[in-house]
């Protein structure tokens, strides 16, 4: 397996549960009307202030851990070394946007509100189209415009 087809792979296994998480809500296996959460506690709001900077948090993994060092040199993404950065950068950066899809999952789960949960997987779902592994992203020049 190539390491071009390495980040696919690991990118739609964390991309995945993205689908299942929506799933679960719309097969209604959270909380019924009588066993829903009275919502109104800090919680939503601050893990929308979680995942507000969780998302900006995405663009500053890729421009410090693949962009600034394969424009500088630092990182060959076609040696075995520079593929296994890369790698892990981009699971970091997977990682922390799967996170807030969980955030939305769990207020859900709590509150059974669909304008809770929708946002959080809206966000991860535009995150990880948006840093999905580009074609030839083990070459240096595929980073030009990164």
């Amino acid at each position: 397996m190539t390491p071009q087809q390495t980040h696919w792979f690991i990118w739609a296994a964390l991309f995945a549960p993205l689908a299942l998480y929506l799933g679960i809500a719309l097969a209604g296996l959270g909380p019924s009307a009588s066993t829903a959460l009275e919502f109104s506690s800090l919680l939503a709001p601050a893990l929308g202030i979680v995942a507000t900077f969780q998302f900006g948090l995405t663009f500053v993994l890729r421009r410090l851990l693949l962009t600034g060092p394969i424009r500088q040199g630092h990182i060959d993404p076609g040696s075995g070394p520079g593929a296994s950065k890369v790698q892990a950068a981009y699971i970091a950066i997977w990682a922390v946007s799967e996170a807030i899809a969980i955030y939305g999952l769990v207020l859900w789960l709590l509150s059974g509100r669909w304008d809770l949960f929708v946002p959080f997987l809206a966000a991860a779902a535009l995150l990880f189209v948006f840093h999905a592994p580009r074609r030839g992203a083990t070459s240096p020049t595929s980073w030009r415009l990164a």
